[in-house]
C-alpha cells in the first residue's frame, strides 16, 4: 500500500504535502490551508502580538508619569501705567 503523502512518476517519488479543503454543505470549497498559508499566518501572529505588547507598554509609560505640580507664571517685563 502506497502512502497518500507521495506520488510515483517514472521511477521518481514526489512529496505532495498536506493541504486542508473546507466545504459548505453544497460542495463548494470555502477555503483551503496549507502549510506555506499556516507559517505566514504564525509570523503576523507574532508581529502582531510584538506590536500589541511595544504599543501597550508605550502607552502606559506614558501615562504612569504623574504631572508636575509646578505651573510656570509668566510677569511682563515692562508694566505701563
Amino acid at each position: 500500500m502506497k502512502n497518500a503523502n507521495t506520488l510515483s512518476q517514472s521511477g521518481k517519488t514526489l512529496r505532495r504535502g498536506w493541504a486542508i479543503d473546507a466545504y459548505d454543505s453544497n460542495q463548494h470549497l470555502l477555503f483551503t490551508l496549507k502549510p506555506s498559508y499556516s507559517w505566514v499566518m504564525l509570523a503576523s501572529a507574532i508581529v502582531g502580538l510584538a506590536m500589541a505588547v511595544l504599543g501597550f507598554t508605550l502607552v502606559s509609560s506614558y501615562s504612569a508619569a504623574p504631572p508636575t505640580g509646578e505651573t510656570a507664571t509668566i510677569t511682563a517685563p515692562l508694566q505701563v501705567d
